[in-house]
């Protein structure tokens, strides 16, 4: 191994990550791990969608990395030309040369062209050859880190939804005596705790996660991960906007149940339709990356409108929806009769596909285990499994370590201002649980229940 070589990897140890958004229908997200060691013989490892893994050897890492690089301040609000792939592909080649003692041109320019055409048949759904290509979910077993960890900074009881009228999407009705945030510096330790994990993706969520005066603070303390938002938009000013994009936040997911400003109201139990619409416009001016998610019922199954509203006004191509989790005590009251049958959430899919297809728009899924694998695989969807308490976690807004954001306070693993999370991710209690969301094929365990009912009907 060549010196240039060896100081590469002994230096490049952040991660890399993009929204790779190719002509044609397939946008898709690219995130690329370094090896815990500085070796040139251990493979990265590639993850798309927060779904998909494929280690890659060290020398097609390199190249790819470079070419992300290059390619990050492309907007994903457009597709790449052909020549923003042919000027990324020159400078990649340039860059590497250095990098390798005796770099053969044409070597690379074929490996960084497999590379290319490998990622091409990821974003069209396409059979890739068996040389290591995995699910995240077969992949965990691997592992013992987790993938994600879900920081909850702001608890409910901040929410102004919480507390005109209570959210019929609230993660977090039980959470209430949790109404005392962590301070800044607490968040720090924990965030550290997270680095020395070596786990790779943070979300700051909540509650409402925008309500917290040191968000940039700490998404710039995080700046070795890659760093996600997820807000109801509200509260996303210009001001803020800006300073989140200076701090490389990498994504900002919006919450936007309907393009109809009534239903969305409706469901949100506020009158906050308005700002989210703005708050999503100041992420686009100020460049973020933005996904617009809509956790879906009877109340917004006109969801073809929504997404074909954000795509005509924003130039939206990317979106994500679900079924909505009637958690805690939302499940017992008469937000129930809301809930969509499989054959519902899988109508309504079809329809939005129809139009997303015919416009190269990327839907995304988090089904929960309500869109049936048949349906997902035929239509080529790309469908995120439930992997709470296992590849992601969740940390409550008072520190306590949580299967993911619906589980309430009682089912936790420990605080990590008390233990580390090294040693909590090897106690019985959630090697447990883990094992348990493995044998159960990654049904959501709050949902699971209602799921099988429906299915026996």
């Amino acid at each position: 191994m060549s010196n240039n070589l060896k100081e590469y990897l002994k230096h490049e140890t952040s991660l890399s990550y993009m929204i790779f958004n190719p002509p044609g229908f397939g946008m898709t997200e690219i995130i690329l791990i370094p090896p815990a060691y500085p070796d040139a013989n251990l493979a990265w490892t590639l993850i798309f969608n927060e779904e998909d893994v494929l280690p890659i050897c060290s020398s097609w890492a390199i190249l790819l990395r470079y070419f992300m690089k290059f390619l990050k301040d492309v907007s994903i609000y457009r597709e790449l030309t052909p020549a923003d792939i042919k000027k990324a592909s020159e400078e990649t080649l340039k860059k590497a040369q250095n990098v390798f003692s005796h770099p053969n041109g044409k070597l690379m320019k074929d490996d960084l062209r497999q590379i290319f055409h490998t990622i091409m048949k990821i974003c069209s759904h396409e059979p890739l050859p068996d040389f290591g290509y995995m699910k995240l979910k077969d992949y965990i077993h691997y592992i013992k880190e987790p993938f994600q960890a879900d920081l909850m900074i702001s608890s409910s009881s901040r929410c102004e939804s919480f507390s005109t009228g209570k959210c019929m999407n609230c993660h977090n009705i039980n959470k209430v005596k949790h109404s005392a945030s962590l301070t800044t510096d607490d968040w720090k330790t924990i965030i550290n705790q997270l680095y020395q994990a070596k786990v790779p993706v943070l979300t700051f969520t909540g509650g409402e996660p925008t309500l917290r005066k040191d968000l940039v603070e700490l998404v710039e303390h995080a700046s070795w991960f890659i760093t996600k938002l997820n807000t109801n938009g509200q509260f996303l000013t210009k001001k803020l906007c800006d300073d989140l994009y200076k701090a490389n936040l990498n994504l900002v997911h919006i919450t936007l149940y309907s393009h109809d400003k009534d239903i969305h109201n409706q469901i949100l139990c506020s009158d906050g339709y308005d700002k989210t619409i703005e708050g999503i416009q100041n992420a686009i001016d100020a460049n973020l990356s933005v996904i617009v998610d809509t956790p879906l019922c009877h109340l917004n199954k006109n969801y073809v409108d929504t997404i074909k509203f954000l795509h005509e006004n924003f130039g939206l191509r990317i979106f994500n929806c679900s079924v909505m989790i009637l958690s805690n005590d939302f499940a017992s009251k008469n937000n129930i009769k809301n809930r969509l049958s499989c054959n519902e959430f899988e109508a309504i899919l079809t329809e939005a596909l129809i139009y997303c297809k015919k416009h190269n728009i990327e839907l995304k899924i988090s089904s929960h285990g309500w869109a049936r694998d048949e349906y997902v695989q035929r239509n080529a969807l790309i469908s995120t499994s439930c992997l709470g308490g296992s590849a992601k976690l969740a940390i409550s807004p008072s520190g306590d370590l949580l299967p993911c954001i619906n589980f309430d306070g009682e089912c936790n693993f420990g605080n990590l201002l008390d233990t580390n999370i090294k040693t909590l991710l090897q106690d019985k209690k959630i090697m447990s649980f883990r094992n348990n969301v493995i044998n159960s094929k990654y049904i959501c365990p709050l949902t699971k229940e209602d799921l099988l009912n429906e299915k026996n009907n």
